[in-house]
């Protein structure tokens, strides 16, 4: 699973400001899938592993909590 990284405690929700994958796509570990703005940074979010993008489940615009599930990858799909 691939979700919303923690930045600080007191983080609000945070916006999808990039979808770089989509499902189906193979993907390689440290690949950038996602990028996240926060209050004052804007943050990348790599795949943990390879394998295949089985969901994604945000779009561009959407507001996020931090530890929420962006994506799912089939790491036998690889």
């Amino acid at each position: 699973d691939v979700s919303v990284p923690t930045v600080d405690s007191d983080a609000p929700d945070a916006e999808i400001l990039k979808v770089a994958v989509s499902v189906g796509e193979p993907v390689v570990d440290g690949q950038q899938m996602f990028e996240i703005g926060f209050d004052k940074i804007d943050v990348e979010v790599v795949s943990p592993t390879s394998g295949v993008v089985v969901e994604v489940r945000v779009a561009e615009g959407d507001l996020v909590e931090p530890g929420g599930l962006l994506a799912r990858i089939d790491v036998t799909g690889s």
